[in-house]
């Protein structure tokens, strides 16, 4: 399992700057389009579209991923990550208010 392991970081060591570029494009798009969309679609709706278990599983994921993109000295992901952190405890809140 890890001869399979290390071959496939291998495989992926050339295209880590693409990897890594289409994860911040994409994490982008979640953080400061998705999330902030689907908090207005909610107001305009009064009600909430997402399932708890996304809405938690995403903020798991951006209080994990902060601290790691400040270990990392990551700085282009910092605002992103806030702005989807805030947009996700808003949605959160409107789950339990709709």
């Amino acid at each position: 399992m890890q001869n399979l392991l290390d071959s496939v970081e291998g495989n992926l060591v050339p295209y880590s700057g693409v990897l890594g570029k289409l994860m911040l494009i994409f994490g982008l798009g979640l953080s400061s389009i998705g999330f902030p969309y689907q908090v207005y679609r909610n107001y305009i709706d009064h009600v909430c579209g997402i399932s708890i278990i996304v809405i938690v599983l995403a903020i798991m994921l951006l209080l994990i991923r902060i601290p790691y993109s400040l270990s990392k000295r990551a700085w282009h992901m910092i605002p992103s990550d806030l702005v989807g952190l805030i947009a996700t405890i808003a949605l959160m809140w409107q789950w339990f208010v709709y």
